[in-house]
């Protein structure tokens, strides 16, 4: 077995070991399947469309050259009251040394009203807040910057006739966020890892194995019948309805959008944090270990273990 070599208690801790000789492993693996989502966007203010998902990205029988595995999550970007969301969410990333792989943060679902507009680009595209009246404002893009097979879709147009000022959803992993006759636009659907990790529930799952649903669109009902939008699946952020009221959160650790607010200001939902899903076959699963431990866990199946990494940290193989 190929060795880089053998480290005392004091070198070993650049490691984030603290005792003990330690041989670090440098034989590359396989693994079985690879899940990364990037953090989602979140939801615009004041009639705001709502946050895209988190890009997905489900590679298998990917190949790493060496460990230690370096493996970066990405933030959920928060919601805004007023002003345009500019910036996507932070890009879940696991670096090997054969080269980066990355999941892009969603795009921020833009505000309504401001005139700003229009829906942010990312991993999925936020959806585009309520323009001037007589205006149509398109929805961010999604799988920006581009993969094979893309990792989301496009976030919802959005326009404005009569007394109804419509807003767009967010994209999702699994469909475009959708544009609203009157109100909130539903968010983009999200994406079923269970077929290659395994049925619901699991420690590593959130939301029942599915991830990356995109933000509803917020609404604006002083006239009524102008209803929210829904969350595209994995627990997205709804809109929100009435005066003043926020838009939903996604749940930590699930790419799913923030939903946008309804008029004046109630506030757009918080998108949901990325995760890391790493299954390895059980023959080299007891040299595997998460560190810091608290940065996610090891859950063993037969014939396959899986690493979820919830928080930046490391992959490691080790023995000693």
């Amino acid at each position: 077995m190929p060795l880089l070599g053998t480290r005392g208690a004091g070198s070993g801790k650049s490691f984030g070991l603290t005792s003990g000789e330690v041989i670090i492993i440098r034989d590359p693996f396989t693994a079985s399947a690879v899940l990364l989502v990037g953090g989602a966007g979140g939801g615009g203010g004041d009639r705001g469309g709502g946050g895209g998902a988190g890009g997905l990205r489900l590679l298998t029988c990917q190949p790493f050259p060496g460990s230690p595995v370096v493996v970066t999550i990405g933030s959920g970007l928060a919601g805004s009251f007023g002003g345009s969301t500019n910036q996507p969410a932070g890009n879940s990333i696991v670096e090997t040394d054969a080269g980066d792989l990355i999941a892009n943060g969603g795009g921020g679902g833009s505000a309504g009203f401001s005139g700003t507009g229009l829906g942010k680009d990312g991993g999925s595209g936020g959806g585009s807040g309520s323009p001037p009246p007589g205006a149509t404002a398109p929805g961010g893009s999604g799988n920006v910057p581009p993969t094979s097979p893309p990792q989301g879709n496009d976030g919802g147009s959005a326009a404005t006739s009569g007394v109804f000022q419509d807003s767009g959803g967010g994209g999702g992993s699994g469909g475009a966020g959708s544009p609203s006759p009157n109100g909130g636009g539903p968010g983009g659907g999200s994406t079923s890892v269970t077929p290659t990790f395994g049925s619901s529930p699991q420690p590593f799952y959130p939301q029942g194995g599915s991830f990356a649903g995109g933000g509803g669109g917020g609404s604006d009902n002083r006239e009524g019948g102008a209803s929210p939008g829904s969350g595209g699946g994995a627990g997205a952020g709804p809109g929100g309805s009435g005066t003043g009221t926020a838009g939903g959160s996604g749940p930590a650790n699930s790419g799913s959008g923030g939903g946008g607010s309804s008029r004046c200001n109630g506030g757009g939902g918080q998108g949901g944090s990325g995760i890391v899903l790493i299954k390895v076959p059980s023959s080299a699963a007891p040299s595997m270990t998460v560190d810091p431990p608290g940065a996610g866990e090891k859950t063993d199946f037969p014939g396959y273990s899986v690493l979820r990494f919830t928080a930046s940290g490391t992959l490691k193989r080790t023995l000693g």
